[in-house]
């Protein structure tokens, strides 16, 4: 007889979503499972956060991600189903090691697992502490000053919608196993992601595209910004997230 229920393991422990999805789960889901809609043999969901190049974006922390999770494909199990947390930053540039980690081991999983889900996320907002996850955002929040003649880019979700999404997956994996899924829908300016943790009425748009040019040159990540192109197209399937109603 099939097991009804998926128990579900956070393979990270020190991470903002990390921390923000252990919450979650002890607070409403302590027993971490999920029950099957669609009856199937996966018994445990893995939810992979690992991602050394966000903290620092250089080779070593690159090869290092790779590493860990080559590893983590090879010990995978038959009954075992992998949620890898990857990113838009895919469709939007190709100049980081951030970028090239999360494009390198989506290639591995499709070339080397069937029991998988992609999720790509944008900007991470804790609801809880009205904070991003990423703690460079966070302080770009408190500032006046924002981009000149910015447009849409990215997309934003909080940890409660990655939650409902992993449920979601687990209700029936036949179907979005082997997928990538965007975890948002509506591209916000970068002012309106400032305004999502601080608030402010007026920012000064002192930041034009010309300066950015010229500070890429000692910044990877405004290289990034400026100068990347996508390493993949918008994945067919979108969840829609609590910010994109804002």
């Amino acid at each position: 007889m099939k097991n009804k229920n998926l128990k579900i393991n956070l393979l990270g422990k020190y991470g903002g979503l990390s921390k923000g999805l252990k919450k979650i789960f002890d607070e409403i889901n302590p027993n971490y499972e999920i029950k099957k809609s669609i009856p199937n043999d996966i018994e445990l969901i893995k939810i992979a956060t690992f991602c050394p190049t966000l903290r620092a974006d250089n080779e070593e922390n690159y090869l290092k991600e790779l590493e860990y999770y080559q590893e983590l494909i090879n010990n995978m199990k038959e009954k075992e189903h992998l949620i890898f947390i990857s990113s838009i930053t895919l469709e939007l540039t190709n100049k980081t090691f951030y970028s090239k980690a999360k494009n390198s081991i989506e290639k591995m999983l499709c070339s080397q697992l069937k029991n998988y889900t992609i999720f790509r996320l944008g900007m991470i907002f804790n609801t809880k502490t009205s904070r991003f996850t990423l703690p460079s955002m966070d302080q770009s929040s408190k500032s006046i000053l924002t981009f000149q003649n910015d447009i849409p880019k990215t997309t934003a979700c909080t940890i409660e919608d990655i939650y409902h999404s992993i449920l979601k997956i687990g209700s029936n994996l036949d179907f979005y196993s082997e997928k990538k899924i965007n975890i948002g829908i509506k591209r916000f300016k970068f002012s309106d992601l400032q305004n999502f943790s601080n608030y402010k009425k007026f920012r000064i748009p002192l930041l034009s595209f010309f300066i950015l040019r010229i500070l890429s040159l000692v910044s990877p990540r405004l290289k990034a910004y400026v100068g990347g192109k996508a390493f993949s197209d918008v994945p067919p399937i979108a969840f829609k997230s609590s910010m994109d109603i804002n």
